[in-house]
């Protein structure tokens, strides 16, 4: 009856209660602390009249509370259907548009965003018949069996199809490939330092880039050696100047998975568009949270809204898609991925030599490299001959060291944003995941 926030003390209150549509037959009353059960009050009621008093002081944080009860037998008039379902929603109307943003994402993710497939076979070639479906949300498709590179796919396409990011290890898995096709060589060498030795690495061109290379090949090849001396140019001095070549040669990768028909649009093009998407509808329907609130002093829409956040983001950035085409590479890779891992590959491959050559740069970018380094020192393979200055026993080292050291070094920028967000080497032979159309997993950290 009173409130119990004054700030002065009640010495009396009293209070009458008339009820002209129904009987009373009941009353009760409390005096005192704000929920507690103390009497302190007295109360008398008549037919259609019931009086109260406090019978002590009401000081701060107490007040007087009064029950009446009516008669069921009365002419009191209670709202209809029609208007409690309005009451209804005018009280909670806000907790729809606290839903719209994550429902229309999801809307968006399902018609726009899963990947695209053949509806029969396509995983290792095309059909004759090129009918193409949506992949099924709960589709649960067994892994296929692949022990070789995935022909015509560079270490750079294969590390972006699968995670649909660039990420810096796909940088570096594509000087390793340029090695490897004769352009550049790796040689490691050691300086003494205080308490033991440290490695360093230096990049000696071989030859000029050729049409036999791709355009991002091409442009990493002449970036990697355009302050070089001599065709020779050390590791430790790309330090704060690559990352400006970083952002140029991911738009060249994407261009090229777009052109060859492996994405439906650049993925990162598409992610940018479907969070400002997403943000934009979660501003807007905060700014009626706002207004929802101050009316109804109800937080359930704003609490709602903070919840379906983390998945909005999570469904806009998983808008990019592959084609069928690209889906069939990317089940390709996850069974090359599989298979480098548990080390099947062992006991198919006669040339293995020339095999681990091969794949060591798809390694890097798959992030199995420390299970396929392992390999290669069990069987006493020799280390590929583009390393220069690195053994059998500590290849998994060295090829740890450089690289975490390439790949933190690449990014390295004057500024802390310079390279945008690109990931360092810490984790160079962990893998890592990243979030992508297809939900699929890859390897290191993502730009």
């Amino acid at each position: 009856m009173t409130g119990r926030e004054w700030d002065t003390s009640i010495v009396n209150v009293s209070a009458t209660v008339t009820s002209d549509h129904a009987q009373i037959i009941k009353i009760d009353c409390f005096a005192g602390r704000f929920g507690s059960t103390q009497k302190n009050c007295e109360g008398e009621f008549s037919n259609n009249e019931a009086n109260f008093s406090s019978d002590i002081v009401l000081r701060n944080a107490r007040d007087l509370t009064i029950v009446v009860g009516l008669s069921k037998d009365n002419s009191l008039a209670f709202p209809g259907m029609l208007e409690q379902i309005g009451d209804f929603i005018l009280d909670n109307w806000d907790y729809l548009p606290a839903l719209m943003p994550l429902t229309v994402m999801l809307i968006l993710w399902y018609k726009k965003g899963r990947d695209k497939k053949y509806a029969e076979g396509g995983e290792y070639y095309e059909p004759e018949k090129k009918k193409v479906v949506l992949k099924s949300v709960f589709a649960r498709e067994h892994l296929p069996m692949v022990y070789s590179p995935i022909q015509g796919l560079t270490p750079s396409q294969v590390g972006t199809i699968i995670d649909e990011r660039v990420d810096i290890h796909d940088v570096v898995a594509e000087v390793v490939e340029l090695a490897r096709l004769g352009y550049l060589k790796i040689n490691k060498t050691e300086e003494k330092v205080f308490l033991g030795k440290t490695k360093k690495y230096e990049f000696v061109r071989l030859k000029k880039a050729d049409k036999n290379l791709k355009d991002y090949q091409k442009f990493l090849l002449d970036k990697l050696f355009e302050k070089s001396k001599n065709n020779k140019i050390k590791l430790s001095e790309l330090s704060n100047k690559f990352y400006k070549h970083l952002a140029e040669y991911k738009k060249k990768l994407y261009e090229n998975l777009v052109e060859n028909k492996i994405f439906d649009g650049n993925p990162d093009k598409i992610r940018t568009k479907y969070l400002i998407l997403f943000v934009v509808l979660f501003g807007l329907t905060s700014i009626l949270r706002f207004g929802f609130i101050i009316s109804t002093g109800n937080f359930g829409p704003l609490v709602l809204s903070m919840l379906t956040f983390i998945p909005g983001v999570f469904l806009a950035v998983s808008m990019p898609r592959k084609s069928a085409k690209g889906y069939a590479l990317s089940r390709q890779i996850e069974g090359l991925k599989f298979y480098l891992k548990k080390g099947k590959w062992r006991h198919k491959i006669a040339e293995k030599h020339l095999f681990l050559e091969e794949v060591l740069p798809l390694a890097i970018s798959l992030g199995v490299v420390r299970q396929l380094t392992k390999d290669m020192q069990k069987l006493a393979i020799e280390p590929p001959s583009y390393f220069a200055g690195v053994t059998t026993a500590s290849l998994a080292g060295d090829l740890n060291g450089f690289g975490s050291s390439a790949s933190s070094i690449f990014v390295s920028s004057p500024s802390a944003s310079g390279a945008g967000t690109w990931s360092g080497g810490s984790g160079f032979t962990s893998g890592g995941g990243s979030v992508g159309g297809g939900f699929g997993g890859g390897g290191g950290g993502s730009w």
